[in-house]
């Protein structure tokens, strides 16, 4: 099974969140309880792995772009150089 809409919307307010908090994103988002088994989880610690190696958040989900619904690399791209994570 695939993304489920409602996980990647969650997701996004967490990123939104931890952005705005000023916390580190790989610290972050290993703190998010997410199942390993399932897709977002898996899409989680891919997103933990390429930012703690030194890749930004838009590198890391271009890099992970296979796993995402086609738009959201463009979504996420767009709102970090308008400094709108939310959009």
């Amino acid at each position: 099974m695939g993304i489920q809409l409602d996980d990647l919307l969650a997701l996004n307010e967490e990123i939104a969140s931890l952005r705005q908090a000023g916390v580190s994103l790989p610290v972050g988002l290993e703190e998010v309880d997410a199942d390993p088994h399932v897709a977002i989880g898996r899409i989680i610690a891919g997103l933990v792995f390429e930012v703690s190696r030194g890749r930004s958040l838009v590198e890391a989900v271009a890099s992970l772009s296979p796993k995402w619904p086609a738009t959201y690399a463009s979504i996420v791209t767009s709102g970090l150089a308008c400094g709108d994570v939310a959009a």
